[in-house]
């Protein structure tokens, strides 16, 4: 056994050191971003508290609570599909609950050792080192050195994806890690997974390529349903270099065609409960628009800031070579993709295509097209070293032998570059600048003023009446923690609203005065929502409300509770006051009247009155999934003008009922799933004799019969 797992490991060092080698950059990453630092103590009054320590900058906590609400939903017994904490609610499938779910598998492996929270920081550096499974199939497939991949991770892990605002949606660290746009990051990965995976399939064939295929592109919908767009890029871009003449036998468009059909068929089926939602209900569903490409001049400069202009050229030296190099099938789609997947965008950048689809802002789709142009630049780098140590290693002065000596040789010149990499971008040498400084320190949430937060919002769940929601003005001060109010679900069960609370769909909202939904999820006068009117209207039971800067500082919403007759001191718990609704208005009303009894969750919601009659409003979002019985006979909903639901009761009625529920076609969608999971699981043992018989003819159809390593 031993001799033979010498033998074995003899005949593949080179592999064996790209292993090493990248393994040791993702140890070093992750310690460097924290992953071994989940938990940290602060004090608080006096006291020693433990808190989670995880990203908490910009987008972080928002994504973080989501996975939280997963978690408590599941050991509830029921999947989360309505998230009701949320400024009136919202359909998962508006913001699917890919990432979330990565976090709880984490959760889950980790034996629930680790709390919830914390998972998100190991969630976000896991989805940050995935690319290089990308790399490294795409390398195995054309036969060409590992160090191609160790290269392409050095460099995701070092170039950030340029600093600041301009930068923002440019993929890697800055885009995922300080900005904390987790799920495009993610659906992006799974893209380009997916694509090499796809790569490796046609080219080889193989169950575990398609597999991986499949459940890659899948992941990419739940993540991010806008990577469909990369993967069916890739799958045309696949098919064009299938026809292209390679200087040998190609393989036929027949056998192309079967083996897309076979990994789009079976994502397809797993992705319908998340695709089939989002075009069913296309109407309700809207996304502020954030950023855009005014002009072709904006796209090139977010494309040199996502790899930095170095890397840019370098990619170009890639796609040259992949186009002239015969048998570099992977490095020439990823090319041809790239390409593609460029001019797309540039046309989604237009009247025309902006049009075409609505709610696709061309700037997030840079992540996807950033790490292919990684790979390239890699490998361009490394190919031009090929080929000088393969002209060394043939020098009748040396008399090498190549066949040992070029491998290993390669591998060991791409860990040397990859090393300048990290030392060039991580810690800057002159030339290199803070746009493209790599793994700059990020906020967290192992702090005082979070540890205070969730204490004041304790202080406030305590103070608040069953059937009443919760406000929350303002947020921790410290910077780039935008949204760190939106970690307030994670300490309470009630329905919470925000002056800031980043997305939203239902245009309807009447918010504050001067709140204009199409120039972001916010209020720009953030003390008027202390007003009796906004209070009753949305149900508000408790406000936690701390500094806010405005342009009068007396209506600093902080200052405005200070004399609201509206509202009644609680507690102060650092820079936040907790007050309570003088006169609060249920969720759930009939008429004027409060119900004896009510229970606001997230998908069921019950109110019994007295005696009840006439027009019932339900202060949460409307949903054609919501259903409504009154003593047990079901009753329509009435879509308010604000986007709330109104029943209407009649007289003597005393128990309401309002159900989220599974949809005949939501069932459909999961029974297609289904057959996608069974489907992938035949197909992964190799069970059935039918269904082995066409895999394997799908699997073994003929492929180029080169394998030559390809170095020119």
């Amino acid at each position: 056994m031993i001799d033979r797992l010498v033998s074995w490991a003899k005949g593949r060092v080179p592999e064996l050191i790209a292993l090493v080698a990248i393994l040791i950059v993702g140890i070093w990453t992750a310690n460097r971003l924290g992953a071994f630092d989940l938990m940290t103590t602060v004090v608080v009054n006096g006291a020693n508290l433990s808190v989670p320590n995880l990203f908490s900058t910009v987008d972080h906590p928002f994504h973080a609570t989501r996975a939280f609400a997963l978690l408590e939903s599941l050991k509830d017994g029921h999947l989360l599909r309505w998230v009701g904490n949320h400024q009136g609610g919202y359909p998962v499938e508006f913001y699917p609950l890919g990432v979330a779910w990565f976090e709880v598998g984490i959760w889950t492996l980790l034996l629930g050792s680790v709390q919830i929270l914390a998972v998100h920081k190991l969630a976000v550096i896991l989805i940050f080192l995935l690319p290089a499974i990308g790399f490294w199939v795409l390398a195995r497939v054309d036969r060409v050195s590992p160090g191609v991949a160790i290269l392409a991770t050095a460099m995701q892990v070092a170039i950030p994806g340029g600093q600041g605002l301009t930068s923002w949606t440019t993929g890697g660290y800055t885009e995922l890690v300080q900005w904390g746009l987790v799920t495009n990051v993610a659906g992006a990965t799974c893209a380009m997974i997916a694509t090499a995976l796809l790569i490796g399939f046609v080219r080889h064939g193989g169950r575990g390529s398609a597999v991986g295929a499949v459940l890659a592109a899948a992941s990419a919908a739940y993540c991010n349903p806008r990577s469909l767009f990369a993967i069916a890029i890739a799958a045309v871009a696949i098919l064009l270099v299938s026809l292209m003449p390679d200087r040998g036998p190609s393989l036929p468009v027949r056998a192309t065609l079967q083996r897309i059909a076979v990994v789009g068929i079976g994502a397809l089926l797993l992705a319908l409960p998340i695709v089939v939602p989002l075009l069913r209900y296309s109407d309700l569903y809207y996304f502020v628009h954030y950023q855009s490409y005014a002009n072709t001049g904006e796209f090139w400069t977010a494309t040199l800031h996502a790899v930095s202009p170095v890397m840019v050229y370098a990619c170009l030296v890639g796609v040259l070579v992949a186009i002239i190099v015969p048998h570099l099938f992977a490095v020439r789609a990823v090319a041809v993709t790239l390409i593609a997947y460029m001019l797309l965008t540039i046309w989604l950048s237009t009247s025309t295509g902006a049009d075409l689809i609505q709610q696709l802002e061309p700037p997030r789709l840079m992540p996807f097209q950033r790490q292919l142009m990684l790979y390239l630049a890699a490998f361009a780098i490394w190919w031009l070293g090929s080929q000088l140590i393969a002209a060394l290693a043939t020098s009748p002065s040396l008399r090498l032998d190549a066949r040992r000596v070029v491998p290993a040789s390669e591998v060991v010149f791409s860990v040397v570059v990859a090393a300048i990499v990290l030392i060039v971008y991580v810690k800057p040498v002159s030339g290199v600048g803070e746009l493209y400084q790599g793994l700059v320190p990020t906020t967290t949430s192992g702090t005082t003023g979070y540890a205070e937060y969730t204490q004041a919002v304790d202080v406030a769940d305590e103070a608040l009446l069953d059937g009443t929601a919760m406000l929350v003005l303002g947020t921790i001060p410290s910077g780039w923690e935008w949204h760190a109010n939106l970690f307030a679900p994670t300490e309470t069960d009630a329905p919470v609203f925000y002056n800031d609370w980043l997305w939203g769909w239902n245009k309807l909202q009447t918010g504050t005065p001067g709140y204009n939904y199409l120039n972001g999820n916010s209020y720009p006068d953030p003390g008027s929502a202390l007003d009796a009117s906004y209070l009753q209207h949305n149900g508000i039971g408790v406000v936690l409300v701390t500094d806010v800067a405005t342009a009068d500082p007396a209506q600093n919403p902080r200052v405005v509770a200070r004399t609201s007759p509206a509202l009644t001191f609680v507690q102060t718990v650092g820079i936040w006051d907790v007050y309570a609704v003088t006169t609060p208005t249920a969720i759930v009303t009939d008429g004027g009247i409060a119900p004896t009894e009510i229970s606001v969750a997230d998908e069921r919601i019950t109110a019994t009155f007295a005696e009840g009659s006439g027009d019932v409003v339900i202060r949460r979002n409307w949903f054609p999934r919501w259903e409504a019985t009154v003593d047990g006979e079901a009753v329509p909903i009435t879509r308010t003008d604000d986007g709330y639901m109104q029943i209407t009761v009649p007289e003597g009625a005393t128990t309401i009922e309002l159900t989220y529920r599974v949809t005949t076609v939501d069932w459909l969608d999961r029974i297609g799933a289904l057959i996608g999971v069974l489907l992938v699981v035949i197909v992964a043992l190799g069970r059935g004799d039918r269904v082995r018989s066409t895999w394997a003819t799908i699997a073994a159809l003929p492929t180029r019969q080169s394998e030559s390593r390809a170095v020119g």
